[in-house]
């Protein structure tokens, strides 16, 4: 259960952040709707 707590945790973290950069580099160009880890979730 911790390796599986540390593993979603990390993915979290990283999908939040990468999802960040695109929208900040790509601006209007990447979709407004799109989220980050889950579909229609975040």
């Amino acid at each position: 259960i911790a390796c599986l707590s540390f593993v979603v945790a990390t993915m979290t973290v990283n999908a939040s952040k990468t999802h960040t950069w695109y929208r900040r580099t790509f601006g209007d160009a990447y979709p407004q709707n799109r989220r980050a880890l889950l579909p229609l979730v975040y």
